[in-house]
């Protein structure tokens, strides 16, 4: 289960940072509301994903590290190359890789694999995170 104040930092930091960056790309969050039959011509997706949690130390009711991946996807159009992404890609990761966003540590920046979207080229990247509750 993700705690809800370690994502709101995630995206504390991310929002702004992508507004300033990139003002004219659609930022879409986890499963937020997003018409899919109608997207603008380039948008990323950033979803949040704990995958693990352990205790820290042996007290009654010890702290809990709360281990996950941030997902960056961008989407362009199938033809346009691939200029836009990697150039949006190399910054995020740059921004990201080995911070601290108090309370949540990011790691590294790994490239993923991605599924085929109709009509897109998609390109990304995972970012490990850790943060304690």
């Amino acid at each position: 289960m993700m705690d809800s104040g370690l994502r709101d930092a995630l995206v504390g930091h991310l929002h702004p940072m992508l507004q300033a960056h990139i003002p004219d790309c659609v930022v879409v969050y986890d499963n937020a509301p997003f018409d899919w039959h109608h997207p603008p011509q380039r948008f990323m997706t950033i979803e949040i994903e704990p995958f693990a949690a352990h205790p820290l130390g042996c007290a009654a009711h010890p702290k809990t590290r709360l281990r996950g991946y941030v997902y960056v996807t961008t989407y362009a159009p199938l033809g346009e190359g691939t200029a836009w992404a990697m150039r949006t890609l190399t910054w995020l990761a740059s921004q990201m890789q080995y911070q601290s966003w108090s309370p949540v540590q990011l790691e590294t920046v790994q490239p993923v694999r991605l599924r085929a979207a109709t009509g897109f080229d998609t390109r990304g990247f995972k970012c490990a995170f850790y943060g304690d509750v």
